[in-house]
This record gives structure tokens, sequence and C-alpha cells, in this order.
């Protein structure tokens, strides 16, 4: 089952959450699933882009890219910061991910799945025909 808004496609959920995504770049890749997170954990209506968080990742493969920046951004989700849109910048070497969102109001905000974490043995990152493609377990 695909999301409404076609960024990602499930294919399982129960004591976890497999999901897949493809994109034309890695970096897109990446930007992508950063945002795919965000839309998992929270409804996106009414959450604005007033401010904006960094994340910055050094790794030496795309499958540890994939992990740590996953993971650097739900920390950010559980300092109370929740993001729409996600972009990439890379800085020759490190990469820059922008979170840009608001801090959580209950009034608000809208949550809708607990991410405990990313299963990093079951994480897939590859380059297939012309298209970047992951899939990605999270612990719900």
């Amino acid at each position: 089952m695909a999301d409404k808004e076609g960024l990602y496609k499930e294919l399982e959920r129960g004591k976890v959450l497999a999901i897949e995504i493809e994109a034309d770049s890695r970096n897109a890749l990446l930007a992508r699933a950063t945002t795919v997170l965000s839309r998992i954990m929270v409804q996106p209506d009414n959450v604005k882009a007033a401010a904006r968080q960094e994340i910055e990742i050094v790794d030496d493969t795309d499958v540890e890219m994939m992990h740590d920046m996953l993971g650097a951004a739900l920390n950010v989700f559980r300092s109370g910061f929740l993001w729409r849109d996600a972009e990439l910048e890379e800085r020759g070497g490190p990469i820059v991910v922008w979170l840009s969102g608001e801090q959580y109001d209950p009034d608000r905000h809208s949550l809708l799945t607990e991410i405990k974490g990313v299963q990093e043995h079951q994480l897939v990152v590859e380059n297939k025909d012309g298209k970047w493609r992951t899939r990605i377990t999270f612990d719900i």
C-alpha cells in the first residue's frame, strides 16, 4: 500500500513497519526518507515550516548514512521538533540535512505512529537501473 502522497510504499505493519522508497538520486532518496519518517509519525497538515534544524552525518556507506540520518532525525523528533520537509546539502564529506518545521504543540499537531528505532540489519540502499531504492524497517 502506498501513502496518499506517493512518497513511499508500506510493505509490512505489525511489530515493525517496513517501507520502500524510490528516488532519482542518492541525495533525493536520503531527503525523501527523512520526510517520510516525519509523515509516518505526524500528520503534516498543521506543521508549519517556521524554523529549521540541521543534522550533519558522515559515514562510509549508503546504508550507514541512511541509518544514522534517520536515527538523528528521530532524536530531533524526540526533542520536540516536528518537520514537514527535508533538504539535503553535501559539504565535501559530511551531508547536512535541513529539517523545516516547528516545535510540537499538542493543541495543533496530531501524532500518528510511534517509531522506536531504525533496524540497520535489514536496511537496504541500492542503485538499480538508474533508480535509487531503499527498504527501511522501523521498530514501532
